[in-house]
This record gives C-alpha cells, structure tokens and sequence, in this order.
C-alpha cells in the first residue's frame, strides 16, 4: 500500500465571528471561504448592540480550518472568533 493509499476527508468545524454591525461585513466575512474553496453549510446572522454574531459550520481539512480562523480573525471589523471541531476527519482507505 503506497503513502497515497489514506486521504484525510474534511472534519466539520462550527467558527463563531463577533463583528461590527455595518452592512459591508457580511460580504467581507465570506471572502476568504471563496478564496479557499469551501462553501459553509450553515450561516446564522444575529444583529444586537451593534455588533453581528455570524456563525458558520464548514467541512475542511484542519489546515484549511485554521487559515479561515486565522484570515477572519484579521480583520478589522472582527472583534472576536471562536473555532470549535464538530467531528473530525475520517481517514479514506484508497481501494
């Protein structure tokens, strides 16, 4: 069996975003999944004194997962991010 024979699939990772409430954020906030390919499968907005609280579950690989957390945290209306692993990534045996 070669290295190649074990793909990691993605693990499912929940990241909370605070940000300032400002009508340009949303757009901003998912730049960076465009970027990296990975379409959320769930977005929930909350509005309430003036900030956003945007939470977002995805599939990706671990690393894939911390360069999100790392580039959102970046931001400048971005307050606080929080990133928490759902379930992890099993391990596909090649055939």
């Amino acid at each position: 069996m070669s290295d190649h024979a074990q793909v990691p699939a993605g693990a499912h990772y929940r990241l909370v975003v605070e940000a300032a409430a400002d009508s340009n954020v949303l757009l901003r906030l998912l730049e960076p999944f465009v970027i990296h390919d990975v379409l959320p499968h769930r977005i929930d907005v909350a509005h309430a004194n003036d900030a956003l609280q945007v939470e977002l579950e995805i599939t990706a690989a671990p690393e894939i997962a911390a360069r999100l957390e790392s580039r959102l945290r970046a931001m400048v209306p971005v307050f606080d991010v929080a990133m928490a692993c759902l379930r992890s990534a099993p391990v596909l045996t090649a055939a």
